[in-house]
């Protein structure tokens, strides 16, 4: 029999925002049971934490927590990624300037 593994669950794995500007990212981490409280930590490119989530330990059940990421004032493109215990998740970020948002609306 498989032991169930801690598993953190994305979206999507590609993202889109503008500079300086907000980014929600809704994430599941599927957790089993038993399991002792820690701290959901997520990264940028340049593997600085901008992110932290403390979550609760597990009873005799396994348990999902649903919440939602939230980054703010975006301004590096690249591979992001967060990790809670054993379990990783990565994903790509392009930050897009406002400049460019512009440009594309004339064009169409």
């Amino acid at each position: 029999m498989l032991c169930p593994l801690t598993e953190i669950i994305l979206e999507n794995t590609v993202f889109v925002a503008f500079t300086g500007r907000e980014l929600n990212i809704t994430y599941k981490l599927e957790v089993p049971a038993n399991q002792s409280s820690d701290t959901l930590t997520c990264f940028d490119p340049f593997h600085q934490q901008i992110y932290n989530c403390d979550i609760n330990e597990t009873a005799a059940l396994p348990k999902t927590f649903e919440q939602s990421l939230e980054l703010k004032d975006l301004k590096s493109s690249g591979e992001y990624s967060c990790r809670y215990k054993t379990a990783e998740v990565y994903w790509f970020l392009l930050v897009r300037g406002e400049y460019e948002k512009e440009e594309n609306m004339k064009e169409k």
